[in-house]
């Protein structure tokens, strides 16, 4: 509980920041996909 509770930014930084990769390769597969 205290540990979630400390730095909750930092997860969501974490997390936006693994979605925008996440994206990224899916963009990456799709273009290699489509070329």
């Amino acid at each position: 509980m205290s540990e979630s509770s400390r730095a909750p930014i930092l997860m969501q930084q974490e997390e936006k920041i693994l979605l925008t990769l996440y994206l990224v390769a899916i963009l990456m597969l799709l273009m290699i996909y489509l070329i």
